[in-house]
């Protein structure tokens, strides 16, 4: 099975995507690649100072969307574009680690025989 890590940050808060250093090198090491992120919140915030922070973490699979509320129930094309992918980066994350965490379990049980 595969899976894939996603963070996810709020535009409203650039400050949490500082934080979360030692999380992203935690998320690395085990797949293999730094997760995809989402910067919510995009269309009642300016999210660059959350974007910067994730770049200077190393995070370059940035995806912006709008969200879903009462007052906004329909995305523009632009945001459900970035959705669709954010999917496809998953799966294609998903397939990485999986085939990662593969070889690299594989060499462990070798190594301890």
């Amino acid at each position: 099975m595969s899976c894939c890590s996603v963070l996810v940050f709020s535009a409203h808060n650039p400050e949490t995507a500082r934080g979360y250093g030692s999380i992203i090198r935690k998320i690395y090491d085990w797949q293999g690649c730094y997760p995809p992120c989402v910067i919510t919140h995009v269309d009642q915030e300016k999210p660059e100072a959350v974007r910067l922070a994730l770049e200077n973490e190393g995070i370059s699979n940035i995806f912006e969307v709008a969200n879903i509320t009462p007052q906004n129930k329909n995305l523009d094309i632009e945001h459900e574009m970035k959705l669709i992918e954010l999917l496809l980066t998953c799966f294609e994350f998903g397939e990485r680690t999986f085939m990662f965490r593969k070889h690299n379990d594989t060499a462990l049980y070798e190594n301890e025989l």
